[in-house]
């Protein structure tokens, strides 16, 4: 992605109806625009020429299934039944990160160990060819120190890497002796502590400029 727009997508009828959760999404939109209007994605210019990235508008998705145990088919929904709606509008430069209400879980997963991630899928929108729809998700446990960390994990791995076929590191890099390859944040993760940023708190990432985590 050469001019990256994130697409944060509150999903659950809990983010409208529930007080505690409406000043919780206020908390997280203003700490989201804080980050972006920092430096935070700069130096994503030298992979490939990425831009910072910009965040759109926060959406609300209170139509699509929200089930407490959620797979990749429901949150491609949850982007779809937008799309179709026309409350989003499709870009090639758009990723979409969903964030559930914190009484959903992904399923299969231990949310002890899995706390956000990223894939994309491809969709035959509006009879035209297929397009190729990147999305993140990020697992609620009412933290904004959480969701801050995973979400910034979560969005320079997707604009770096949308496809799996962008920017990794060597398997020496990685923090766990098995994978071949690791994405630039993952890089990171020993450094478990993140960074902060207008006293948010961010993942760190890996430079190769600077040869270092930075953020």
């Amino acid at each position: 992605m050469e001019n990256p727009k994130i697409q944060i997508i509150l999903w659950g009828e809990k983010w409208e109806t529930s007080r505690s959760n409406k000043i919780f999404r206020n908390q997280i939109e203003v700490a989201l625009r804080k980050i972006f209007d920092s430096d935070y994605f700069a130096k994503l210019f030298q992979y490939r020429n990425i831009h910072k990235p910009s965040l759109l508008n926060v959406v609300t998705n209170t139509i699509s299934k929200a089930p407490n145990s959620f797979a990749d088919r429901h949150m491609q929904n949850v982007i779809i039944d937008l799309l179709l709606n026309g409350t989003l509008s499709y870009d090639h430069d758009t990723a979409y990160i969903l964030i559930p209400t914190d009484d959903m879980t992904l399923y299969n997963e231990d949310p002890e160990f899995v706390d956000g991630g990223h894939d994309y899928f491809r969709y035959k929108l509006h009879n035209v060819d297929p397009i190729r729809i990147p999305f993140g998700y990020i697992i609620n446990f009412n933290e904004i120190e959480q969701i801050t960390l995973t979400c910034t994990h979560e969005i320079v791995e997707i604009v770096t890497n949308p496809e799996f076929d962008g920017i990794f590191g060597h398997s020496r890099m990685c923090k766990y002796p098995e994978d071949n390859q690791c994405e630039l944040a993952d890089i990171c993760e020993n450094e478990s502590d993140g960074a902060v940023i207008s006293n948010i708190l961010v993942s760190r990432y890996w430079s190769n400029v600077d040869q270092m985590c930075v953020a």
